[in-house]
């Protein structure tokens, strides 16, 4: 494998039964998440996620948005 390959795993469909992170960052079934795992070479990977709720009915009104 070349420095360069990298899986992407995108996914929908999530309900609102769990919690999405220990902080219990709230969401709605409108969460969308895309993770990318990079091989940087035999013993490294690197983890990138994107989250987006796509609602602000889960942080609620006069709530911080999430950067």
């Amino acid at each position: 494998m070349s420095g360069n390959d990298t899986l992407v795993i995108d996914t929908v469909g999530f309900n609102d039964k769990f919690w999405f992170d220990r902080r219990a960052t709230p969401h709605t079934t409108q969460l969308h998440t895309i993770e990318r795992w990079t091989r940087l070479d035999t013993g490294h990977l690197v983890r990138e996620v994107t989250a987006n709720v796509k609602s602000r009915r889960s942080f609620g009104e006069g709530q911080p948005q999430p950067s």
